[in-house]
């Protein structure tokens, strides 16, 4: 156990709690390699010594620095803080007032990866807030999961133009066999239609041509 005033050591503003410096911290998978040093506000603790207690404490003090002048290094700090703080994450989220901190959030949120953010983000894509919606989608292609795939294909379906093309760009995007037959199901769907939307229908074709153009180029650099 270090000491207040140990040389080198440094104090979190979030609890007080004194700690080696990021530089000098260790992942507990590597132990010969330290975390990636953030400037501005300091980090919380190395991974083998978070709780959850300790990453509540942090989460609750770097959410209420967001929109602030250290912003930057707030957001940066969570996201080192690991995908254990992914459920005190959401419920900021739920708690949280300001618009633009809970988009902020949402972001910081599927940043992760986590299957856990899948809820969320589907609750966030039916919200009138285009910012939202839009960081939802977002966050739906990044997890790339067959449920994300399954609530991506059922955007194609809303009735609002703006949000199933921005669903078509991250389809093309993600450019996966799963992505292209997401596309093939809809599509022919929309064709089989009594009255077929001609302009809907027109997307998707150029939505679904661009996405095997992008996944044989994938195939040819070896990347899918």
């Amino acid at each position: 156990m270090y000491a207040e005033g140990t040389v080198g050591m440094v104090k979190c503003p979030a609890c007080d709690e004194v700690f080696l410096p990021k530089e000098a911290r260790v992942t507990p998978d590597r132990p010969d390699t330290p975390l990636p040093s953030y400037s501005g506000i300091p980090a919380a603790p190395s991974y083998r010594d978070l709780a959850m207690p300790f990453i509540q404490k942090h989460v609750d003090y770097y959410v209420g620095r967001l929109f602030t002048e250290a912003g930057a290094d707030a957001a940066s700090s969570l996201l080192e803080l690991g995908p254990e703080a992914v459920p005190p994450l959401i419920a900021a989220y739920h708690r949280e007032q300001s618009e633009n901190v809970r988009t902020e959030l949402l972001q910081i949120i599927w940043e992760f990866r986590s299957p856990l953010a899948l809820g969320i983000l589907e609750e966030a894509l039916r919200h009138p807030s285009k910012e939202r919606w839009r960081t939802a989608l977002d966050g739906l292609v990044a997890l790339r999961s067959p449920l994300a795939l399954g609530i991506l294909e059922e955007t194609l379906r809303h009735p609002s133009k703006e949000r199933w093309t921005k669903a078509l760009d991250g389809l093309v995007a993600l450019a996966s066999p799963d992505a292209i037959r997401v596309l093939e199901t809809v599509l022919e769907e929309g064709k089989r239609r009594v009255k077929p939307d001609t302009e809907y229908c027109a997307w998707l074709q150029e939505a679904l041509e661009q996405a095997r153009e992008a996944h044989a180029a994938k195939q040819e650099d070896g990347d899918a």
